[in-house]
């Protein structure tokens, strides 16, 4: 009745429990013990030994000191107990044996009536057991009691009580059905005493949302993700947060961090029945800082500007590049002058693969995903009809965005979008009338023009009659003269 393991007696080879240098023809018996004989002894001299009962299991040894509490220095130890499932439970011989003439006594080292179960313990602890019973809590169905020994820990079962309609199992519940203290199947409890456990039950969990689908940050920035489990009266609501590369960022209870330019997806995950939900972060590269460039006088050259009619669905090359950009990418086809009112869409471009794609900007700002169509070939944006009227007149630099193929920092290909307004037919009937009734104007005299005419005229006859008049009175005073 003795369990020998875990020692370590000095030799040269590591750690045997048994270690021997027989005599010639010496012999060992092991009647009811624990040790492993094969893999655990060192003899020396080639003993003969005999096995009675001999267990190689692990008897699950809990060190106790002088007032029964657990101990961890092993100095410390006044007498080993049995746990839960040890291999000298019940194993031992029966009162009434004898080993050599000493007799196995009937109460163990600490006076411990001997046995406590259906026989006696191997070693000097005599293990006193508890009945733990399981209650179905308005559940159905039955599960047999367990046994237990009492100030060792022992693992709660797995549920197999039917569970009330709409419920499932939850945890166990110690001593009451609204004892404050549970404990999760296949965890474990030290019972002292006979106990009985209750089923809990709970609402499960459907599903479970989040807030954004998908969010852009730039370095360094921040952003909080909301997540929603359902049903709203789930018993359980814990969620476990994740990314899928924490190089580009990372999350804490909801909160996103973001580290370096790339992408990454953070996934939400409940506790029950381990639903998902998703979110993609897009990560900006911070641009590096650039000196302003020096101011120079005003240009006095003069520029003409010749304006073209233009198709609105029918993109045009460009080799259109920003000249800091030396990674080679370049925007290879641009749309058209684009204009309001239009309801068409506009392309461009990217020599950049369709793979590494990250996002697009328009005057600097990230547009969100929603707004435009990516795909192969290289890589073409398209923008919705929707975001471009949102755009002032004008023209609005574009600049699409996508990882180097080092898989160190981003290249980016830049192109132009130009924005017209829309022209009101209605105005342009009023502007076509009005030209007419001008050019109308023009050749229809004014008011007064007529009326002036016949002034002129008597005018005239007046002044031909005074000549004529003059003249003649001249002639009369010649005549007189001759007289």
């Amino acid at each position: 009745n003795t369990i020998l393991w875990g020692n370590t007696a000095g030799s040269a080879d590591d750690g045997p429990d048994i270690f021997q240098n027989f005599l010639n023809n010496a012999e060992l018996t092991l009647n009811h013990c624990v040790v492993d004989v094969d893999n655990k002894c060192k003899f020396i001299n080639g003993p003969t030994v005999n096995q009675t009962n001999v267990f190689a299991t692990d008897p699950k040894l809990i060190l106790l000191g002088t007032n029964g509490n657990t101990v961890t220095d092993p100095a410390n130890v006044y007498i080993y107990s049995l746990g839960n499932g040890s291999s000298a439970l019940n194993a031992g011989l029966g009162l009434g044996n004898a080993v050599n003439g000493v007799y196995i006594p009937d109460k163990d080292q600490r006076g411990t009536t001997r046995p406590q179960g259906t026989g006696v313990d191997i070693g000097a602890f005599e293990a006193v057991f508890c009945t733990v019973t399981y209650d179905n809590n308005d559940g159905t169905g039955d599960m047999a009691a367990d046994t237990a020994v009492a100030g060792a820990e022992f693992e709660l079962p797995t549920c197999t009580f039917t569970p009330p309609t709409g419920k499932q199992f939850m945890t166990w519940a110690i001593g009451s059905a609204s004892s404050a203290t549970t404990v999760n199947a296949g965890s474990t409890y030290t019972f002292t005493a006979n106990t009985t456990v209750y089923a809990i039950w709970g609402i499960p969990v459907t599903g479970v949302s989040l807030d954004k689908s998908s969010i852009t940050l730039n370095e360094g920035d921040t952003d909080t993700l909301t997540a929603t489990v359902l049903p709203v009266d789930a018993t359980n609501k814990n969620v476990t947060w994740t990314s899928s590369n924490e190089a580009v960022a990372t999350v804490a209870d909801g909160v996103v961090t973001s580290i370096a330019a790339g992408q990454a997806t953070i996934t939400v995950k409940t506790e029950d029945r381990n639903k998902t939900a998703t979110c993609t972060v897009t990560v900006i590269a911070t641009p590096p800082t650039t000196p302003p460039s020096p101011t120079t006088p005003p240009s006095t050259t003069t520029t003409t500007t010749t304006i073209t009619p233009t198709s609105t669905t029918t993109p045009t090359p460009t080799t259109g590049t920003d000249p800091s950009d030396s990674s080679g990418v370049k925007m290879t086809q641009q749309p058209p002058a684009w204009t309001k009112g239009s309801n068409e869409s506009a392309s461009f471009t990217s020599s950049a693969n369709f793979k590494d794609f990250l996002y697009v900007k328009v005057d600097n700002k990230v547009v969100d995903e929603a707004n435009y169509d990516a795909k192969e070939g290289s890589t073409i944006v398209t923008f919705k009809p929707s975001f471009l009227e949102t755009l002032s007149a004008g023209k609005h630099p574009v600049e699409i965005v996508s990882a180097s193929g080092s898989g160190h920092g981003t290249v980016s290909a830049h192109g132009t979008l130009e924005i017209k307004a829309q022209v009101d037919p209605e105005e342009v009937q009023v502007t076509k009338s009005s030209d007419a009734t001008t050019k109308a104007s023009d050749a229809t005299p004014k008011t007064g023009e007529n009326s002036g005419y016949y002034p002129w005229l008597a005018l005239m006859l007046i002044s031909a009659c005074g000549i004529i008049l003059l003249a003649r009175r001249k002639r009369i005073l010649q005549e007189k003269d001759k007289i």
